[in-house]
């Protein structure tokens, strides 16, 4: 899950597999392979910083309630 902006979702699949569906499927891509992913990487700080204190991790949950993309769906109706 994205900590820093829930509306987006990261998924932990190697590039060579996305890269084979696409192949198979017949879709040509371009590939940025040093992408900045300034988010991703500010999310693995969080979760190492919440597994090294479960205190702050704690803090953290309460503060940062689940996001449910349901709920915006009905506000933007």
């Amino acid at each position: 899950m994205n900590k820093v902006n829930p509306r987006k979702e990261f998924f932990r699949v190697p590039v060579a597999i996305i890269k084979g569906e696409l192949k198979y499927l017949g879709i040509t891509a371009q590939w940025t392979m040093a992408a900045e992913a300034a988010e991703y990487r500010e999310t693995l700080a969080i979760e190492r910083a919440l597994k090294e204190d479960p205190t702050e991790g704690q803090r953290w949950l309460e503060s940062n309630p689940p996001y449910d993309s349901r709920e915006s769906f009905l506000k933007e109706e």
